[in-house]
């Protein structure tokens, strides 16, 4: 059994994850950063914080009072607290980013959002009347015991005076209608935020509104489906308790006297919670919803680029060939996506081939990879999908493509019992000449050709036997036929990944203690499993030199001197999300590669259906090591951790973009 350190050599995961936010936040001040492209980083800071509140947080609060300890040693009632602290410092930080760089970027293109103090009279009576006839007929008032309000929406609170008493109502705005109004260019530049124009327009409408005050609410949306006879209605029932979860924070515009914040508290069932009085507007993810496209303005943003097209031709014969000729390696969204739509797609038309087995987690609203299943399913072929309905937040998209890959006569499964498939595998089965033969394409990112423009990934696209052979067996086990099967080259979780990733780990400390070349590079999204950072521990310590690329959370905090190895840390944010997994471990001078589904956290080891699988064609290999290299002397968007769990920014004289799309 693999020991467990102290705490004092771990991170606290949601801190670390806190801190995460806080780098993507300092690319919003960055001024090698395009203009549009900060306000895009600062928005994203407030959608990242919305999730972490809906799940992570959430969570803990539902643990308080127990006597569970982190690895860290934090109880949960700690972290709820120094949470709520931290949320409330990175708030403060997020609004001196807003008005020092979004304000000028919003004035310099004409949408500096205005106050009512602000407005000409022309521009006030522009206002009310948008409100009259645009806003106020879409807009639903409740009272404090009608259905409860939505989460992650913008509501406006109101004070009604009423026979000697104050009654609290609310106003909720449909998120159909729009955050952003622009001024006429008639009367002048500026944008109006809805906020504003409700407030104009209630002072003009009615007497009896003390108070206009905007809020918003986030709710405790971590719940997933259980493991039930009827999956698709469990997922269903899930999605309902989403919408009544538990307040988990309040926030509310600072203008808000005491009195009303607590009437309103108390009538959404709010006040036992910390409220975050803000200073700016709520719910900065209109910046990029409503502001980050706005036209005319490509010089503000980051210049354009075209993916490299990987196949010279795109019929069915072509992408075989090409395959059969040597493992392709996929670097997107540097390799342009289409070489996995093309792979599926001539799967699809091709008449040779017999069969099509996928799994899929998140996909698009109009994924041409499920429609090219549909295709086949109806030109005959067998199809089977995995499509994984417990992809949190995705349920819904999940299902409905689902029943459109039935209707078209795929097999679909929907999920593994008691765990959550979060591979990524396409099994291709072909009649040729010389029999039956196997394609293979594995990644580590989803199936989806809009996040593949955004995200880095990388996948293989691969007709190695042994491969096929695995790919049959790893299939036949999540639809159900075999137990654990016995694999050559594939590993997978939650039965041989964990095991693995020790055994490799440890072979490497066995390297350096007999004088042989030994090292790890390990890129992933987060680095969270305590098993596995205590063998990264003790490998350092018997010499091996560890260079880890973390993007988010990071649990491991890097030893000081005096260890006889070195755990060096880094995290790049750049214009795309880092997204990949991959693995280096030198192994005495005879590299060996992988590339995974799974990040280094106890769900992805423990309860997930994941891959790591072997990266061997020399070229291939050359090319992940080499964009790990690349990755790791990056110097534009990286950031190292130190000894203490903080990071700074990495400087050099050269300037290295791992992210250059030149």
């Amino acid at each position: 059994m693999t020991e467990i350190l102290g705490p004092e050599r771990y991170c606290n995961r949601e801190l670390s994850w806190l801190g995460f936010n806080r780098r993507v936040l300092a690319k919003a001040s960055d001024v090698n950063v395009p203009l549009l492209e900060r306000i895009k980083f600062l928005s994203i800071t407030a959608t990242n914080l919305d999730e972490f509140f809906m799940v992570r947080y959430a969570s803990l609060r539902e643990m308080a009072g127990s006597a569970w300890r982190d690895p860290a040693g934090l109880t949960a009632d700690e972290q709820v607290r120094m949470i709520a602290e931290d949320a409330e410092r990175f708030s403060r930080e997020q609004a001196a980013v807003y008005r020092d760089q979004a304000v000028p970027v919003l004035k310099k293109i004409g949408l500096l959002p205005l106050t009512a103090a602000m407005l000409t009279p022309s521009q006030t009576k522009w206002a009310i009347e948008s409100f009259r006839r645009e806003i106020k007929p879409r807009l639903t008032l409740w009272g404090p015991d009608k259905p409860p309000v939505a989460g992650r929406r913008l509501h406006i609170g109101l004070l009604f005076s009423e026979k000697k008493t104050d009654a609290v109502a609310i106003y909720s705005i449909p998120p159909e209608i729009p955050r952003t109004w622009p001024l006429p260019k008639a009367l002048g530049d500026g944008m109006l935020l809805i906020e504003e124009i409700i407030a104009l327009g209630m002072r003009e409408i009615t007497s009896t509104a003390r108070v206009c005050v905007p809020f918003r609410i986030t709710r405790d949306e971590d719940f997933t489906a259980l493991d039930g006879d009827d999956l698709l209605l469990e997922t269903q029932e899930s999605l309902k308790r989403r919408k009544t979860g538990d307040i988990v924070r309040l926030e509310v515009a600072e203008s808000v006297s005491k009195g009303f914040l607590k009437k309103l508290s108390i009538a959404l069932g709010a006040h036992d919670h910390r409220a975050y009085l803000m200073s700016i507007p709520l719910d900065l993810g209109f910046l990029l919803r409503e502001v980050y496209n706005a036209p005319g303005l490509d010089a503000l943003r980051y210049p354009p680029f075209t993916p490299r097209p990987v196949f010279s031709g795109d019929t069915q014969s072509s992408v075989f060939a090409a395959i059969r000729k040597q493992d392709i390696f996929l670097h997107h969204p540097y390799d342009s996506f289409d070489a996995v739509l093309y792979f599926v797609r001539a799967a699809a038309v091709d008449s040779r081939v017999l069969s099509i087995k996928q799994t899929l987690y998140r996909i698009s609203g109009q994924s041409p990879v499920v429609r090219a299943l549909c295709e086949a399913a109806e030109a005959g072929k067998q199809v089977t999908v995995l499509l994984e309905l417990k992809a949190r937040f995705d349920e819904e998209n999940n299902m409905r493509w689902g029943e459109v890959l039935k209707r078209a006569g795929c097999e679909v499964l929907y999920g593994v019992p008691k765990l959550k498939t979060h591979s990524k595998i396409t099994l291709v089965v072909r009649r040729e000449k010389t029999g039956i033969r196997r394609y293979i394409h594995l990644g580590t990112g989803n199936y989806n050709d809009e996040t593949a423009r955004l995200y880095t990934d990388m996948g293989l696209l691969t007709a190695d036997e042994a491969l096929g052979d695995d790919a049959q067996s790893f299939f036949n086990m999540i639809t159900g036929f075999s137990k654990e099967p016995t694999m050559r080259k594939l590993i997978y979780a939650p039965h041989t990944l964990r095991s693995a990733l020790v055994s490799l780990i440890t072979a490497e400390k066995e390297h350096a203690r007999a004088g042989r070349p030994s090292g790890i590079v390990a890129k992933m999204n987060s680095l969270v499993d305590p098993g596995i950072i205590a063998v990264l521990y003790s490998a350092c310590a018997a010499g091996v030199p560890i260079r880890l690329i973390v993007r988010g959370s990071c649990c491991l905090i890097p030893p000081g001197p005096g260890t006889a190895g070195k755990i060096e840390v880094r995290s790049i944010v750049g214009r795309f999300l880092e997204h990949s997994r991959a693995f280096c471990f030198e192994n005495g001078g005879e590299p060996r590669v992988f590339l995974s589904s799974a990040d280094w956290m106890q769900r992805n080891l423990n309860r997930r259906v994941e891959l790591m699988f072997p990266v061997e064609d020399p070229v291939a290999k050359a090319q992940v090591i080499d964009v790990l290299s690349v990755q790791w002397n990056d110097t534009v968007g990286s950031f190292e951790m130190r000894s203490d769990g903080s990071y700074r920014r990495v400087t050099g004289r050269d300037v290295v973009d791992a992210q250059s799309v030149e």
